[in-house]
């Protein structure tokens, strides 16, 4: 019976750990299109008509007005 409870434990917390789906966690959704910038490592993205940037990793993505302090 000893060796059973660490498999029973896994088995009992694995529900807890599952990831949730991709769309429910991104904050960008469906993209639309995509565009690389003169910024090193970003992207600006369309989505659902709307534009976000997004680090070319896609872990960082900054919603608002980006602008270019030196033009």
């Amino acid at each position: 019976m000893r060796k059973l409870s660490p498999i029973i434990l896994a088995l009992a917390l694995s529900p807890l750990v599952q990831a949730e789906p991709v769309s429910e966690v991104s904050p960008v959704g469906k993209i639309d299109g995509m565009v690389s910038l003169p910024v090193t490592g970003m992207k600006a993205v369309e989505s659902n008509g709307r534009i976000v940037f997004m680090s070319d990793s896609g872990r960082f993505v900054i919603d608002g007005t980006l602008y270019d302090a030196w033009s």
